[in-house]
């Protein structure tokens, strides 16, 4: 018997054993019962030979940016640049395409415009990855500075250049020109052809209907291909968990971190002008908003007076009277005005949740644009107080009773005074919480570990929101205070991805 169980431990896994073990097993199970929910919501169509070309090429041109956005999340850094960076590289194509090389040196060939711009955005993917590394700012922070420098270079360049921000009409290269071909043309022939053999692939006059997908579904399993290879059986792939793991342990141990990271600025920096030379060769166009979206979303800062400036509401009011702004004005800044969201973090939080559960309400409007809406989509509170009256009921390193703390000033007195009662609660976000009255979608965040804005106060408002059956998803950041730990691939992935299922056309 004691041989037997000794056995038994010792067998051996089976192949489907290990095979279910692998964490994207659940990944691909999803996959699997979307594409099914799609093949019966579209009749089938969604698969049929166009449908199936189609979408692939769609799956395959985001495919080529996740990957390289993938691996510089994995080794902790993020890169909001990389849908800017597809419009500069399309534009610089483009304009070498239709006006010769630069500096007079010849009409270009569809391979040297690709390889000077593809040097153009290695050298910008590394001046970014230098300074992130230098400096010591976060990712987040430079990218966002050159996702609006490309994008600002790309669109005055069309402009006074080429008179209009897009360029048009360029000769069908993949008709001459292999490179051209094997970037913008078609791949994978033999799939139809075997389709259209077996009785499938057909139109009204029996001819073969499809004849190949888009040449980026090629390059996306490339590149994704050899992603996984250096990831999975590489040094380098080593280097790059241990980076993002923890980069001084990582340093430590002799893996250069430094040139790890730029490195992978570099890479997407690869994979947008990849992007941009397959949308180029394909189409025979570029266009300055190319790129656009494939970050995260058109983002507007708005500034409101401070408590030592105005009183509250006016704090609300300035919020309120910014997003009218931006409907009325949605044309010159190419926004969609019913798809706009609210992100805060601390007071900024604060703000968001009462702007996301107070829209339309006639005691925060102002003459501002009074004819559009200040409701929202979408709301993103990052550590924002909800009841100020609570705040000393959990621990913290100021007394937020006191006349002199930044929730009592902002009110004009002691929060806990009667005289400022419904001051107070005419500010508190927990005030306009109710079953009756629908809510945006409420996203909120909060460290554990938060000294000055109690991890509870986020508690309190998920739990209200809960209980008024509203829609709320609610991340506790293990080990983070009042801002650390914040703005990480892992957060930024959350935020983006709620963003995105909410602002959804």
């Amino acid at each position: 018997m004691a041989d037997r169980s000794e056995a038994n431990r010792l067998q051996q896994e089976t192949a489907f054993q290990k095979i279910l073990r692998r964490p994207e097993i659940g990944s691909f199970v999803v996959m699997i019962i979307i594409i099914a929910a799609l093949a019966i919501a579209s009749d089938g169509k969604a698969f049929n030979p166009l449908g199936l070309k189609n979408n692939i090429a769609i799956i395959a041109q985001y495919g080529i940016i996740a990957t390289g956005a993938a691996v510089l999340m994995i080794a902790g850094e993020f890169d909001l640049s990389i849908g800017s960076m597809i419009g500069f590289a399309g534009m610089s194509m483009a304009m070498m395409l239709k006006w010769g090389l630069p500096f007079g040196l010849g009409e270009a060939t569809p391979a040297a415009a690709f390889f000077i711009t593809l040097a153009m955005t290695l050298g910008i993917g590394w001046v970014i990855g230098m300074i992130v590394v230098r400096s010591g700012l976060s990712s987040f922070i430079v990218t966002l500075a050159f996702l609006f420098f490309l994008r600002g270079v790309t669109e005055v360049c069309f402009r006074l250049i080429n008179q209009s921000t897009q360029i048009s009409g360029l000769q069908d290269f993949k008709l001459e020109s292999w490179f051209a071909d094997i970037m913008g043309g078609e791949v994978f022939g033999w799939f139809y052809d075997i389709w259209f053999a077996l009785g499938g692939n057909l139109n009204r006059n029996g001819e073969q209907w499809v004849h190949g997908f888009d040449a980026r579904f090629f390059w996306w399993i490339v590149i994704a291909g050899v992603s996984y290879f250096v990831l999975s059986r590489t040094q380098i792939g080593n280097w790059i968990y241990a980076t993002g793991d923890n980069k001084e342990a990582a340093r430590a141990n002799g893996v250069p971190v430094d040139k790890v990271k730029v490195g992978l600025f570099m890479f997407t920096a690869f994979c947008a002008t990849m992007f941009a030379a397959c949308q180029v060769y394909d189409t025979n166009t570029s266009d300055a908003a190319k790129g656009n979206l494939m970050e995260l979303f058109a983002i507007a800062i708005a500034a409101y007076r401070p408590s030592t400036m105005a009183k509250a509401p006016a704090q609300l009011v300035d919020m309120k009277a910014a997003i009218r702004f931006l409907r009325a004005n949605a044309d010159s800044y190419n926004l969609d005005p019913a798809r706009v969201a609210i992100w805060g973090t601390s007071s900024g939080g604060h703000m968001a949740s009462l702007v996301g559960l107070t829209a339309e309400n006639q005691v925060f409007a102002n003459r501002v644009h009074n004819a559009e809406s200040d409701a929202v989509r979408a709301v993103v509170n990052f550590f924002g107080p909800t009841d100020f009256r609570r705040m000393n009921d959990y621990p913290s390193v100021i007394d937020h009773d006191a006349p002199t703390s930044p929730e009592s000033v902002v009110v004009g007195g002691p929060i806990q005074d009667p005289r400022y009662r419904d001051k107070v609660n005419a500010y508190n976000p927990m005030t306009y919480v109710e079953a009756s009255r629908r809510a945006p979608p409420f996203l909120i965040m909060h460290g554990d570990r938060d000294a000055l804005v109690p991890f509870n106060q986020s508690v309190l408002l998920y739990e209200a929101l809960r209980d008024a059956g509203q829609d709320v998803s609610f991340y506790k950041v293990a080990g983070a205070g009042h801002g650390d730990r914040f703005f990480t691939p892992s957060t930024l992935a959350v935020v983006t991805a709620f963003l995105k299922q909410h602002l959804a056309p």
